[in-house]
């Protein structure tokens, strides 16, 4: 889909407001599940906006933002079914990868095309 530049920019910023929201929630409800752990209502929550994040990045084309949001949608989706259970290595490795997401996001939207970074891959593996 081809946009005016200017069309571009508000969706980029459109983008870019939805999913600060987004990570702020995934970061907020990552912190209250330390500290129950067994709130599968939050796992939800978790599992619902990771979702959302994934598809708000693969609307807009940025690839890479919508493979690492998966990968954690993955991770939480294995939580909701009571397949995993989040210890202290899931969950760090959820914050990197909602601080990761949150750099690709700024960088992406300020360059106004898809921002790559070997983390990426670092993170998924």
């Amino acid at each position: 889909m081809d946009f005016l530049p200017e069309e571009f920019e508000e969706i980029l910023n459109i983008f870019r407001g939805e999913t600060e929201e987004i990570i702020q929630k995934l970061n907020n409800n990552l912190l209250q599940l330390e500290n129950s752990p067994n709130n599968k209502d939050l796992i939800v929550y978790l599992f619902r906006d990771a979702h959302s994040l994934k598809g708000a990045a693969r609307m807009i084309g940025f690839n890479n933002i919508q493979r690492l949001a998966h990968k954690a949608e993955d991770v939480l989706g294995l939580a909701k079914e009571n397949k995993i259970v989040i210890n202290r290595e899931i969950s760090d490795a959820l914050y990197k990868a909602m601080d990761l997401l949150s750099d690709l996001i700024q960088e992406s939207v300020k360059l106004k095309k898809e921002y790559y970074t070997d983390d990426i891959q670092k993170i998924i593996d």
